[in-house]
């Protein structure tokens, strides 16, 4: 307390027992009435002025207290602002390393940055990645602390995500906060750990049901972490998992697209083959079929590919069954289509055929592309 306030507080006490006095003297008759009609003003006006003085002093407490809460929340929103502030440089430098590196090289830096990031935010002591697959097989892993071997990464990994908090964080896929490990079963120190961790915070690298790794931030001193730092870093946790699901995304696009190129490859080379009968369908209808195959069916390819539909090639009581086959095969119920059937030629010739085909995509929409050969076994002796 400053020597304002004791001056106040004094004065206070003054007034308070002049009051009292000068009531006191009031209630005897032994005083004239012009002095006890003195006496009574005199009580008027301090009572008045006690008053008066200890709203004031009330009134600059409450001010104190009002200033002091101001101040602190200051301090607050500009730690916030801090904390927002490396965040979005952290989004920024993530768009430029985009820019500037690709695929693994890019994953890993990326990493890296998002944990200086989470590390320099909340200014914890250490930190950690864990990348997870679908079977929630570590991948990869990242870390603050410098000397570890890559033996001992996997052993340090192996053993959190088995019986520690990341493991823990997967299984449940929500954020963890310790505020103190001694008193947490789900934290294991390990044996000849070069630090201390007294409090710790944990959190998934989630997009819907899939866990994408982990982010663990740990701290010597307890308590440290509170809800704010989990609220920053839970943010920063999504925008990496959706890096992370958009990057398997395109490796997947990639692999896809790889597949269909190949798969085109091969049905163009299969449609050069004069060897065998070799088609392209879609809708029930031959969008391509080679010379061999036209002449299977006794047109010319152009005929052939003028047809609304195949079922004027097939013999009627096989119609149904082909159709189905199709549709199984286009439905993904049956990855394969390995079929024997008749056909009717031109010439009113019922032949029996043996058909291969696989599915592909044609133009954005599903198709049949295989080949088909005349199957002199199932003809009638």
């Amino acid at each position: 307390m400053d020597s304002s306030d004791s001056l106040k507080d004094a004065l206070v006490d003054d007034i308070e027992s002049f009051y009292k006095q000068i009531n006191q003297l009031t209630r005897t008759d032994a005083l004239p009435a012009d002095q006890l009609q003195l006496l009574r003003s005199l009580v008027s006006v301090s009572q008045f002025v006690a008053t008066q003085t200890a709203e004031q002093h009330s009134s600059d407490g409450a001010m104190i207290a009002e200033v002091t809460a101001l101040k602190d929340e200051v301090e607050r929103l500009k730690a916030v602002n801090a904390a927002y502030d490396k965040q979005i440089q952290w989004l920024k430098d993530r768009v430029a390393l985009s820019r500037n590196t690709t695929g693994q090289l890019r994953l890993k830096a990326t990493l890296k940055q998002t944990l200086d990031a989470a590390v320099g935010i909340t200014r914890a002591d250490s930190g950690s990645i864990f990348l997870l697959d679908e079977k929630q097989v570590v991948t990869e892993s990242i870390l603050t602390r410098e000397g570890t071997t890559e033996g001992e990464r996997h052993s340090l990994v192996g053993q959190v995500l088995e019986n520690g908090l990341a493991g823990w964080v997967t299984q449940r896929q929500t954020t963890a906060l310790v505020p103190d490990t001694r008193l947490d079963n789900r934290w294991i120190s390990l044996p000849d750990q070069p630090y201390k961790v007294a409090s710790a915070l944990c959190v998934p690298l989630l997009r819907g049901e899939r866990v994408f790794g982990v982010l663990t931030l740990a701290h010597p001193d307890a308590r440290y972490f509170n809800q704010q730092d989990s609220d920053l870093v839970t943010a920063i946790a999504y925008q990496i998992a959706l890096l992370l699901e958009n990057s398997d995304l395109g490796d997947a696009n990639r692999d896809y697209r790889e597949r269909l190129q190949h798969s085109q490859d091969f049905f163009r080379q299969l449609l050069k083959t004069p060897l065998v009968g070799a088609f392209l369908l879609q809708d029930n209808k031959f969008l391509h079929v080679n010379a061999k195959l036209a002449k299977l069916f006794g047109h010319s390819r152009e005929a052939v590919l003028r047809l609304p539909s195949i079922a004027s090639l097939l013999a009627y009581e096989d119609r149904d069954l082909v159709y189905r086959a199709i549709h199984e095969c286009l439905s993904g119920k049956s990855p394969l289509l390995n079929l024997s059937f008749r056909i009717s030629t031109e010439q009113g010739q019922v032949v029996h055929v043996t058909t291969h085909a696989i599915t592909t995509e044609y133009h954005g929409q599903l198709a049949l592309v295989g080949m088909m050969a005349e199957d002199n076994s199932l003809a009638q002796p």
